[in-house]
């Protein structure tokens, strides 16, 4: 693997190590100040996002609603420019329905869209998106 799809895949794990600790300043650490976030399927948190002010925001909601998560197992297809994410499946049941994708640019996060895991439950098990 080459030195840029390894900071990528570094990039990718920060990310995802802010969502489990809930701290939204290492969540958006790897985003452009430009970052467009898609999310679908989530209810409230459903739309498109633009800006490091509003994905900052969409995150702060997040984990105020949810806390900090337990990401599922995953599988990370690697391009120089693109991360797919595929869940591989947990606790959270259908996890292997979701699918989400980070675009690389400049070396942050340019682009990324989300979709939801299932709307219905959480980790924890509470309603999670209603």
């Amino acid at each position: 693997m080459n030195a840029e799809r390894t900071r990528n895949l570094a990039f990718l794990r920060r990310l995802y190590q802010g969502l489990e600790s809930g701290k939204v300043d290492e969540i958006v650490a790897p985003f452009s100040p430009e970052i467009v976030i898609h999310v679908r399927s989530a209810g409230q948190f459903d739309g498109t996002f633009h800006g490091i002010t509003d994905a900052r925001s969409l995150y702060e909601r997040f984990l105020a609603a949810l806390g900090p998560i337990t990401v599922p197992p995953y599988e990370v297809l690697v391009h120089d420019e693109t991360l797919v994410v595929v869940p591989r499946g947990s606790t959270f049941g259908d996890a292997w329905r979701g699918l989400d994708v980070y675009h690389l640019e400049h070396g942050a996060f340019s682009e990324a869209w989300i979709t939801a895991w299932p709307t219905e439950v959480d980790v924890t098990g509470r309603e999670a998106f209603a």
